[in-house]
């Protein structure tokens, strides 16, 4: 399991289509374990996904500790 953000190079090695943009697949896979500094060198609307898909985590984090009694 991994627990480290990505290297440089793993962040430029990730599949991307001719535009540029990353894999949709990889970046709602990988999203988490990239840098701001990388996140920062996404294309607008990759960097765009990338918001959703935080807020999304975030909304679903604040839930569950709803359900669990912690806020």
């Amino acid at each position: 399991m991994r627990t480290k953000h990505y290297t440089d190079q793993e962040f430029r090695d990730l599949p991307r289509y001719e535009n540029g943009d990353v894999d949709y697949d990889v970046l709602s896979e990988s999203f988490m374990w990239m840098t701001p500094k990388q996140k920062d060198k996404l294309s607008d609307d990759d960097f765009s996904r990338v918001i959703d898909m935080e807020e999304e985590v975030n909304y679903l984090l604040y839930e569950f500790k709803e359900e669990m009694g912690y806020v």
